[in-house]
C-alpha cells in the first residue's frame, strides 16, 4: 500500500508541475495553474490522510497561488520568499483540525520555503537587478514550483 501511495505522490507531483507551468506561460489561460495545483494537492493530501470536509478550506487557499506580484517589473528572493511561505501555509487548516500534526506542518514549511525560493532564484534571473525580467527555463522554474509542493506532503506524516 505504501508503494502505491508514493507512486501517487509522485504521478501527481508531475501533473502539478505540468498544471503550474501551462497556467504560468503567457499562451494559456490562469485557471490550469490553479486547477492542477489545487486538485493535485486536495488530491495528495486525501491520499496521504483521508478525506476530510476541511479541505475545502485548503482549495480556497491553495486558489491564492495566483495571485502574486504580478504588477512588479522584476522578482527578487524575497518575492519567492514569500511566494513559499504561501505555498506552505496550504495545509494549515489540517494541522488546526488535527487531521496532521504541527510537528510535520512546520517541517514541511522548513524544507518548503527555503526549497522553492533557491528554486525560483535558481532558475529564473528576477532576483537579478542588471537581468531581463522572466524565467531562464519557465519549465523547470514554474513546473518545479508545482512538484515541489506536492512532493513535501509526505512530510506531515512525521508525527
Amino acid at each position: 500500500m505504501i508503494y502505491l501511495k508514493i507512486l501517487g505522490i509522485i504521478f501527481l507531483a508531475v501533473i502539478a508541475g505540468v498544471g503550474f507551468r501551462y497556467g504560468g506561460s503567457a499562451k494559456h489561460m490562469r485557471w490550469a495553474r490553479m486547477a492542477g495545483v489545487q486538485v493535485t494537492e486536495l488530491a495528495g493530501m486525501a491520499l496521504l490522510f483521508g478525506w476530510s470536509w476541511y479541505m475545502i478550506l485548503i482549495s480556497g487557499l491553495a486558489w491564492t497561488e495566483c495571485t502574486y506580484f504580478k504588477t512588479v517589473p522584476r522578482a527578487y528572493w524575497y518575492n519567492w520568499l514569500l511566494c513559499g511561505i504561501q505555498y506552505a501555509l496550504i495545509p494549515i487548516p489540517l494541522a488546526f483540525m488535527h487531521i496532521i500534526t504541527w510537528h510535520g506542518f512546520w517541517i514541511r514549511f522548513c524544507i518548503l520555503v527555503p526549497v522553492i525560493t533557491t528554486w525560483r532564484c535558481i532558475f529564473s534571473p528576477a532576483n537579478n537587478a542588471s537581468g531581463p525580467a522572466g524565467d531562464k527555463d519557465p519549465d523547470w522554474s514554474e513546473g518545479g514550483c508545482g512538484a515541489w509542493q506536492i512532493l513535501t506532503l509526505p512530510l506531515m506524516l512525521i508525527p
